[in-house]
């Protein structure tokens, strides 16, 4: 009986392996992550954080091929990433506007303004934590400075505006409102967003340290 009930566990132990196996091939490991890519993110618990979930979204990714997910199971994968990669996106133009502040590189105007009206100046001088009030803002103050001071191209404003719509859909009520149905192509397209927004993010520092 014992030898019996082994023979099923011993077998979705091997199936759970192998589906762990595959998962992890052509994942970047957050070490590499931290030095490679996003090096220029120069707080330790933010960059941390990034690499951490960037690493979860592939592996999210990984794991849906490996079980050849389809239909509102398929969707729940890509929404988890899509949702992630417009996070990671988020948090790198916080942290660029936060140095561009603390270097005084800023010529332009939005960053001193919550919303577009030029209504509710902020008055960043009493804050004692900047990066904190900083990442404060919502997504689309970050994409406004970013593309105001040049952090970004208008081409990338554009994909980071459409992640940032499906990205709200972590509020059920906007998935509702908005009647947002998921596809793999959204995965995708979030992942190239993520990839432009690494490289002109880092571009940006490197001329601005």
């Amino acid at each position: 009986m014992v030898a019996e009930k082994a023979v099923p566990e011993h077998f979705g132990k091997a199936m759970i392996n192998a589906v762990s196996g595959f998962a992890r091939t052509g994942i970047a490991d957050a070490e590499k992550l931290d030095t490679k890519w996003f090096e220029h993110i120069k707080d330790d618990n933010v960059r941390s954080a990034i690499c951490d979930t960037f690493h979860g979204a592939r592996w999210i990714y990984k794991v849906g091929l490996a079980l050849l997910v389809e239909d509102k199971e398929q969707f729940a994968h890509v929404r988890a990433q899509v949702i992630d990669y417009g996070s990671i996106c988020e948090t790198m133009l916080s942290e660029m506007i936060s140095h561009g502040l603390q270097k005084n590189k800023f010529k332009g105007r939005q960053f001193e303004h919550k919303f577009p009206s030029g209504n509710a100046k902020i008055q960043w001088s009493r804050f004692g934590d900047l990066s904190a009030a900083v990442r404060g803002q919502k997504f689309w103050w970050h994409i406004a400075v970013a593309k105001e001071e040049k952090i970004i191209n208008s081409v990338l404003v554009t994909e980071l505006e459409a992640l940032r719509k499906v990205r709200n859909t972590v509020h059920l009520t906007e998935k509702i409102n908005s009647n947002t149905t998921y596809h793999l192509g959204m995965s995708a397209r979030a992942l190239e967003t993520l990839h432009k927004t690494i490289n002109q993010t880092k571009a940006w520092y490197n001329r601005n340290k």
